[in-house]
C-alpha cells in the first residue's frame, strides 16, 4: 500500500490511453492527459476499496484509519489551522521554484495539467475528484500505512520519511508526463508530504481535519480545466 496510489494512478491513465489507442488516436497517451481529475478520481475509489477490504481482513471498520477523536478536538482544531498557515507556504514555494528552474516559467506548467475537457466531465471531476481524494490520500499514507509500518519494523523518523517521500512521488502520475521536467512535481510536493508526515505521526488525532483541508483546496482544480 505503500506505493499502491502511485501505481493505480498511472494504471488508470494507461486504461484510458489504451482506449483511446483502440478509437484511433495516433497519440493515445498525451490524449489520456488531460483526462487525470477523471482518472485519479477512478485511481481514489479502487484505493478507497483496497483500504476496505484489508481493514475487513483486520477486523475492524475503515473509519478506524481516520483517526477522529472526539475528547481532542477542541485542541485539534487549532492545531489544524495553525498547521495549514505553515503548509500553505511550503506548497507554493516549491511550486514557483521548480517551476521556475526546470519549465523557465511556473505558467508553462498549468498548460501541460489542465487541457480542455468536454464539460460534462469537468463536472464529474469538481464533484468526484476531491471528495475521494479527501477519503483515500491522507487516510492511505498516514492512516493506515504509517502506523502499520511503524509497528512491523519498529522503526521511528525513518518509516515517517519514507512514507512522506512515497506520498510525495505519487505526485509525478497526478498526471503522468513522459517529460523530465514533470519530476518536478515530486520536489514541489516533497515538503509538504514530509511536514504532514511528522504532523499525523506527532498527532494522528489531526488526520481527519486535514482530509478536510485537503478536499477543499483540491476542489478549486477543476475550474482550471477549459471547457472543449
Amino acid at each position: 500500500m505503500l506505493f499502491s496510489r502511485t501505481v493505480l494512478l498511472a494504471v488508470w491513465q494507461s486504461v484510458f490511453a489504451l482506449a483511446f489507442k483502440l478509437a484511433g488516436s495516433t497519440r493515445p497517451w498525451a490524449a489520456s492527459v488531460p483526462w487525470w481529475l477523471v482518472t485519479a478520481s477512478l485511481g481514489n475509489i479502487t484505493n478507497i476499496g483496497l483500504l476496505a477490504w484489508l481493514v475487513r481482513r483486520e477486523r475492524f471498520r475503515l473509519c478506524r484509519i481516520f483517526n477522529f477523536e472526539r475528547r481532542t478536538w477542541k485542541g485539534d482544531v487549532p492545531l489544524v489551522i495553525a498547521a495549514t498557515v505553515v503548509a500553505a507556504p511550503l506548497g507554493y514555494f516549491p511550486n514557483a521554484l521548480l517551476a521556475r528552474a526546470l519549465c523557465a516559467s511556473p505558467g508553462v506548467v498549468i498548460p501541460m495539467m489542465f487541457r480542455p475537457l468536454p464539460e460534462w466531465a469537468i463536472v464529474v471531476a469538481a464533484g468526484v475528484f476531491p471528495v475521494t481524494i479527501a477519503f483515500s490520500e491522507l487516510p492511505n499514507y498516514y492512516g493506515y500505512v504509517l502506523p502499520r509500518l511503524k509497528t512491523l519494523t519498529r522503526a521511528g523518523w525513518p518509516i515517517v520519511i519514507l512514507v512522506g517521500l512515497s506520498h510525495a512521488l505519487q505526485h509525478v502520475t497526478l498526471p503522468l508526463l513522459f517529460d523530465a521536467r514533470f519530476m518536478w512535481r515530486f520536489g514541489m510536493f516533497l515538503p509538504f508530504a514530509l511536514f504532514v508526515a511528522c504532523l499525523v505521526n506527532w498527532r494522528p488525532s489531526l488526520l481527519p481535519y486535514l482530509m478536510v483541508v485537503h478536499g477543499l483546496l483540491d476542489a478549486s482544480l477543476a475550474t482550471l480545466v477549459p471547457a472543449a
